[in-house]
């Protein structure tokens, strides 16, 4: 009852209460049951129509992105040389018109995806003369975890492995040679894969079928500067020799 009087007596002469002296903010909550975010306008809906719900949006997305005069918006961000997260079917390297002399990198270099060779959907012959002692180690690598090919020493065993998609990796391994040796690894169209070290007998496996597209990384020499066709955890930095280097795809 206490309560009631100042509000009588406000209504009654007119003049506000002493506890609302101070204007105060109007309110309104709306409790929906069973309310998804696909339900009202600015999501998409047209059962339901929420007209005043669509202009509050559309207002607070003008306000964010500078309002309706084009010098009061953002500008649009920019990025150096853009790539995707992981390599699509339609996506292509660029490629130069000349490929690059492989036989004039040094361990430790690399070339370009524009200038790497250009073994996408063919059969390609890799060939070197190696000289290491080393055990676990990365000779050569062209491509990554999606598609691509390394040459590696795993313990003590050259390996060739071919990467035709993130599922799929194919190995064949030799006995590596003391002293300097000739490598010839190959992989033919119809995804036979061989790999020979001097004289030794020849180690040969099948992958699915060649590389299908030109691999996005670049062309390593002694080291993998990006996602691994192979992942090799214990691998050493190259300290040997890859003379006389050349990949030919078959015509």
């Amino acid at each position: 009852m206490r309560c009631l009087v100042p509000l009588v007596l406000s209504a009654l002469t007119g003049f506000p209460a002493a506890a609302e002296t101070k204007a105060k903010p109007n309110i309104v909550v709306i409790l929906v049951d069973d309310l998804g975010y696909a339900d009202i306008g600015p999501f998409g809906a047209t059962r339901q129509k929420t007209p005043h719900l669509d202009k509050s949006l559309a207002e607070a997305m003008a306000g964010e992105i500078g309002g309706t005069k084009p010098k009061a918006r953002r500008p649009a961000g920019l990025a150096a040389n853009p790539v995707t997260l992981y390599p699509t079917v339609a996506e292509t390297a660029k490629t130069s018109s000349t490929p690059a002399d492989l036989a004039r990198l040094k361990v430790g270099g690399a070339v370009g995806a524009a200038q790497a060779p250009r073994i996408g959907n063919k059969a390609f012959t890799l060939t070197c003369t190696l000289n290491t002692d080393q055990r676990d180690t990365v000779v050569l690598a062209h491509g990554g975890a999606a598609l691509g090919y390394a040459l590696q020493l795993r313990d003590g065993k050259l390996v060739f492995s071919v990467r035709t998609d993130k599922d799929h990796l194919t190995s064949v391994r030799c006995e590596a040679a003391r002293g300097p040796a000739r490598v010839v690894a190959t992989l033919d169209a119809d995804g036979a894969i061989s790999l020979k070290v001097g004289d030794m007998s020849v180690a040969t496996g099948k992958a699915p079928g060649p590389i299908p597209r030109q691999p996005q990384e670049d062309f390593c020499l002694g080291h993998d500067n990006g996602q691994p066709v192979a992942p090799l955890p214990a691998a050493k930095p190259f300290t040997g020799s890859v003379t006389d280097l050349r990949v030919t795809t078959a015509r």
